[in-house]
């Protein structure tokens, strides 16, 4: 059985031109999802955090959320996502 980032990865690289997210006016294709949620994972792993580690989010908007969320998980973290 694959993990979700295994499978999430395949699906970055399968599909880099193609829309991923039409978010209002905005459209993000796989690649440039991959780019973000890479840049998240990245900037969690620079402040220290490692494999395991918990990671409370909130944000109401849905974009940014999701982004944050894929990122938390491609880093090895846990996310803990709350809901107001």
């Amino acid at each position: 059985m694959q993990s979700f980032i295994t499978l999430l990865k395949h699906q970055f690289e399968e599909n880099a031109d193609n829309p991923a997210i039409i978010h209002h006016n905005e459209i993000l294709t796989f690649g440039q999802l991959e780019k973000k949620v890479e840049k998240v994972g990245a900037f969690l792993q620079g402040k220290g955090l490692e494999k395991g580690d918990r990671v409370v989010l909130y944000t109401p908007e849905k974009l940014p959320f999701l982004i944050t969320h894929l990122g938390i998980i491609v880093s090895g973290s846990v996310s803990l996502p709350l809901n107001f």
